[in-house]
């Protein structure tokens, strides 16, 4: 539990279309807070209700969202009405603000000195990018009413492209920062595959970039194949993904058990040679073999076996864990940017003192 001599908390915050995901600390502690949740989020009303007449948040953590009591961080199969949305607007959604809510409410601090978040590769890079990152980092920095009783105060807000995080998770204590390596990663979600080539630490102009042609559509796909094959039985992509996200061998779809695997796969196969075609054209100018690629994301076993044949003079990596590798990765950007604002606190500090000297 805080308290008045606890430094605010450092939080690196990755609220995807498939998972909702978060690592925090306390500065001087080695204690980490990992929240993983399910992206489901809507007005609490929308929830299924136990037989007590209560609300059945399924894990998810109530929250407050214009005054309105809201469910969110719980599973998107129970909630009457959701739609999941896929577009840029998302972040100006109550249902993203709601799933910030929910990793706030669920990590546990009452302040949050630097909080590091991403963006689609489309919109930290592409047209209005500047406003759409300031209005971003403006609409969750602040002091927050999550519930009715708990606010969390927020300092510092930095946003960068989503796949940032995975080469910060990975590459943070190598020194192979900067031997002027190239690393292409490719964080494949569920309405988009992002990925961002680097070198040295840094962004290569022009390489940061966006393809709708992700998980969602390789669900999509293996659930209409799936439907097809089993006289017509209905299947959302809500179900399909949620045994995916699960990992379980079979699905029971009415009187069907079904392998679905060999579905997802047989889609990813088409849709990740279509999107790795588009990552290949838009570094064919590079003139230097890429020298490793790495794939993230909670799609990123579904597109390594194309990746291996695209790149194939390149090392080719799946994260450890592809899901929270961002949300690890912007929790040690923060921790860096921390470190810094210490530094140079205390160089002011030390100069103040010699100046009274």
């Amino acid at each position: 539990m805080e308290n008045c001599t606890t430094p605010p908390a450092l939080v690196g915050l990755d609220v995807g279309y498939g998972n909702l995901k978060a690592c925090g600390m306390v500065p001087g502690s080695d204690s980490l807070d990992v929240v993983k949740l399910p992206v489901g989020a809507a007005p609490l009303d929308q929830a299924p209700t136990l037989l007590n007449n209560e609300p059945d948040l399924r894990g998810g953590e109530a929250v407050t969202i214009q005054g309105l009591p809201w469910v969110a961080g719980t599973d998107p199969m129970i909630l009457q009405g959701f739609t999941r949305q896929a577009d840029r607007s998302y972040i100006t959604s109550p249902e993203y603000l709601a799933l910030y809510y929910a990793a706030l409410a669920r990590l546990g601090y009452s302040h949050v000195g630097i909080l590091v978040t991403g963006l689609p590769c489309d919109q930290y890079d592409g047209p209005d990018s500047k406003m759409i990152r300031q209005r971003l980092g403006e609409r969750l920095k602040g002091e927050h009413r999550i519930s009715p009783n708990r606010t969390v105060k927020v300092d510092r807000v930095f946003v960068m492209a989503q796949p940032m995080g995975t080469y910060a998770s990975v590459f943070h204590d190598q020194s192979s920062l900067d031997d002027g390596r190239t690393v292409l990663v490719i964080d494949v979600g569920f309405y988009s595959v992002d990925w961002v080539l680097m070198q040295g630490g840094s962004v290569r102009g022009g390489t940061a970039q966006t393809n709708p042609a992700a998980t969602g559509r390789i669900l999509e796909l293996a659930a209409r194949q799936i439907s097809e094959n089993h006289g017509g039985a209905q299947l959302s992509v809500n179900r399909l993904e949620a045994a995916f996200r699960a990992s379980h061998d079979q699905l029971r779809l009415g009187v069907h058990t079904v392998a679905y695997r060999q579905y997802i796969d047989q889609a990813a196969a088409g849709v990740s040679r279509q999107v790795l075609s588009a990552v290949l054209a838009s570094v064919r100018d590079l003139g230097d073999v890429i020298d490793c690629v790495i794939l993230t994301g909670g799609g990123a076993t579904l597109f390594e076996p194309a990746a291996r044949g695209c790149f194939r003079g390149s090392e080719v990596r799946v994260t450890n864990d592809p899901v929270m590798a961002n949300a690890e990765g912007y929790l040690w950007l923060a921790r860096r940017a921390h470190r810094e604002a210490q530094r140079k606190a205390s160089q002011a500090a030390q100069a103040a003192h010699q100046k009274r000297a």
